[in-house]
């Protein structure tokens, strides 16, 4: 049976996430039994080929992780017949009831709450916390993180 992966790709073009990102997108070559669904900006379709002609991309335009954007990706899990998403970035879809691969790069607002007004490190905070209870595996990419 083929397995279909969901993948967060909206994060492509970042430095520290997007080069995690590129570098596993890059490497998910050859794998048998295996499909991989690329959420991404319409604009960075090109690029994602070039990453690895064998990944799906699903476009999106002006998707900045608002509810309706997350909303509206989870309606997408069960048309694509999505067994699994991999959420690169601390914020996961909304409202559905596939396993997770949560990766966690850093804890900024935990480490320099300074950096953050009160809002967005409470925000933050909220959404890396709902995306650790929803995960059914968290990737740390440190031992700081960790």
């Amino acid at each position: 049976m083929i397995k279909n992966i969901g993948i967060d790709g909206f994060q492509l073009n970042h430095y520290g996430i997007g080069t995690y990102l590129r570098n596993t997108l890059r490497h998910l070559k050859g794998v048998e039994d295996q499909r991989y669904f690329v959420f991404c900006h319409s604009n960075d379709v090109s690029q994602i080929e070039q990453l690895n002609p064998e990944l799906i991309p699903v476009k999106y335009d002006n998707f900045n992780y608002t509810t309706a954007d997350l909303l509206k990706i989870s309606r997408h899990f069960k048309k694509l017949g999505l067994h699994l998403f991999h959420a690169v970035h601390y914020i996961t879809p909304l409202f559905h009831k596939l396993p997770i691969i949560a990766t966690v790069h850093d804890m900024l607002p935990f480490e320099y709450p300074g950096s953050y007004t009160e809002i967005e490190r409470r925000g933050t905070l909220k959404n890396i916390e709902k995306t650790l209870q929803k995960a059914s595996a968290v990737v740390s990419v440190s031992k700081s993180t960790k």
